[in-house]
C-alpha cells in the first residue's frame, strides 16, 4: 500500500511548481468530493489550499491557491 507516504503531496507539488515556473500559472483549484477526507486534508494542510467553496449539486468542495508572480523565479512558488 502506498497510502500515507506523501507521494500524492510530492507529485502535486512538483506538477504545480512546473505549472507555475514554466507556464506562469498563478491560480490553482482543487475539486474534491466531500466524502474524500484524506484529499481534503492534503489540499488544506500539506499543500496550503484555502478559500473554500462548497458546491452542493456535485457534493464537492473547491479549494483555491494563489501564488505570486508569473513564474521564472522562486518568489511565491508553490511548496
Amino acid at each position: 500500500a502506498s497510502r500515507r507516504k506523501g507521494l500524492a503531496a510530492q507529485a502535486l507539488a512538483t506538477l504545480m511548481l512546473y505549472a507555475h515556473r514554466r507556464l506562469g500559472t498563478t491560480e490553482f483549484v482543487a475539486k474534491v468530493s466531500d466524502d474524500n477526507a484524506a484529499s481534503l486534508a492534503l489540499f488544506r494542510g500539506r499543500l496550503g489550499f484555502g478559500g473554500e467553496t462548497h458546491v452542493d449539486v456535485f457534493q464537492e468542495t473547491h479549494l483555491h491557491l494563489s501564488v505570486r508572480g508569473g513564474g521564472g523565479g522562486d518568489g511565491g512558488a508553490p511548496r
